[in-house]
């Protein structure tokens, strides 16, 4: 990253946890915790908590209540439909 553009603690950790993502580093199924990607970004859990929200939006990452975060490969259809989404809007 280039030293003179500010970068947030929250984007900070979303463009480490996307990477991780794309490059199979962390695989479909793999559990997110928020406190140990906290110590993995150099952030806090609120940055990544906002992070993994940013990346829910974009379909890598699935919420499972009382279970956590997971990374997830989205279907054809739920891709299609996002891009159709914000195509409309």
């Amino acid at each position: 990253m280039d030293g003179n553009v500010f970068e947030t603690a929250g984007e900070k950790a979303y463009r480490i946890i996307q990477g991780k993502i794309l490059s199979g580093e962390f695989k479909p199924g793999f559990r997110i915790s928020l406190r140990k990607m906290a110590e993995q970004t150099g952030t806090s859990v609120i940055p990544v908590l906002e992070a993994v929200k940013r990346l829910q939006g974009e379909m890598l990452i699935q919420s499972k209540p009382q279970w956590g975060y997971y990374v997830t490969v989205p279907s054809f259809e739920k891709i299609w439909q996002t891009y159709q989404i914000r195509e409309a809007l």
